[in-house]
């Protein structure tokens, strides 16, 4: 970072570490503490934990690069049953879907089908762009290759705040998911 910087006269001399929401979590805030805020338990939702392409990886720091665990441990604290389904570390396309939006939208196909395949009822993920291919594109996916995919994506931060009692729309802002998934949710929590 100093040796950019240096170009423009400038340095850096903190000692921050940015670390990964995933990270702080399970590590810091640890899943017993996750469990006892609990109030309203996910009751054996079935949800895949899409970990993608990015998110533990170049590094493994935090889970396991090739068989990720920590989603799924942050899952079933949350009283979900996390389902194991083997592209949930493949990539998405995000950052190559506008030019190549056909071979993206087959890898994004892939993952949707083998989450499903796999007795998912909707997908969690933590990055941004994983969730905006994810489900965004699921319309043109099932005009593309015949399917009829109507999966909802969630971001493992909201179904926190789910589990933990908050307002589904002005807490966990489930109302500006595009695939809405506050019945699958409701029916999980009572």
């Amino acid at each position: 970072v100093n040796e950019c910087l240096a170009e423009g006269g400038l340095s850096y001399k903190g000692s921050i570490k940015v670390r990964h929401i995933q990270d702080v979590l399970y590590n810091d805030v640890g899943v017993d503490k996750i469990r006892e805020r609990v109030v309203k338990p996910l009751n054996g939702l079935k949800v895949a934990g899409y970990v993608g392409c990015q998110s533990v990886r170049p590094y493994g720091e935090y889970d396991s690069v090739n068989k990720p665990v920590v989603q799924d441990r942050l899952l079933e604290a949350l009283g979900a049953e996390a389902v194991r389904f083997p592209n949930k570390i493949r990539c998405c396309g995000s950052g190559i879907f506008l030019p190549e939006m056909d071979y993206c939208m087959g890898l994004v196909k892939n993952i949707l089908e083998d989450a499903l395949n796999h007795g998912a009822e909707l997908i969690s993920t933590i990055c941004p762009m994983c969730a905006m291919n994810l489900e965004m594109y699921q319309d043109r996916i099932n005009d593309a290759y015949g399917t009829d995919f109507d999966v909802p994506i969630v971001y493992l931060t909201q179904l926190m705040a789910v589990a933990f009692g908050m307002d589904l729309k002005k807490d966990a802002a489930l109302n500006y998911n595009v695939i809405p998934p506050e019945g699958i949710l409701k029916a999980a929590i009572g």
